[in-house]
């Protein structure tokens, strides 16, 4: 079951446009910089 499954999903769901698909990549891949985030992290 689980082959079946990558197989059909590897490179698509086949419901999500190429270009949403790319954009939750690039957020994944890149997350989001929030304003100030890092400073309060790192405790400056």
């Amino acid at each position: 079951m689980c082959k079946v499954c990558h197989f059909f999903y590897f490179r698509s769901d086949g419901l999500s446009s190429r270009e949403k698909t790319r954009e939750v990549d690039a957020v994944i891949k890149e997350p989001l910089q929030l304003k100030g985030s890092s400073e309060r992290l790192s405790g400056r």
